[in-house]
């Protein structure tokens, strides 16, 4: 299985790099491997996995907008209570999942 998006891409588009200080590399390759996986579930319907280097933007995105959702709550941040834009950008990215593995949106 493929990994779609770096902890640098993680810093860069997912959360503030002081964010994610106290969580550990391994933990964010963990959680970037495991929002890749939930990508792939998606991909399977309308690609041919593995895909190829370099990553669609979009896909690098999506990993990114998930794993983030992920270490926030990891981390004990609940999103509901604080800032609802952390889980409306997680909701939308599985909407586009959903929309991918449909074939109303593709891949550029």
């Amino acid at each position: 299985m493929a990994q779609y998006a770096t902890a640098a891409d993680l810093a860069v588009l997912g959360l503030p790099a002081a964010a994610l200080v106290n969580i550990p590399a391994a933990t964010q390759d963990d959680h970037l491997e495991k929002a890749s996986g939930l990508i792939d579930s998606y991909l399977r319907a309308q690609h041919t996995l593995p895909l190829a280097l370099p990553y669609p933007d979009e896909v690098v995105r999506a990993c990114v907008v998930i794993t983030a959702y992920d270490l926030i709550q990891f981390r004990g941040y609940n999103p509901d209570e604080y800032d609802a834009n952390f889980r409306l950008r997680y909701e939308d990215t599985i909407r586009w999942c959903e929309q991918l593995a449909a074939g109303t949106v593709s891949l550029a």
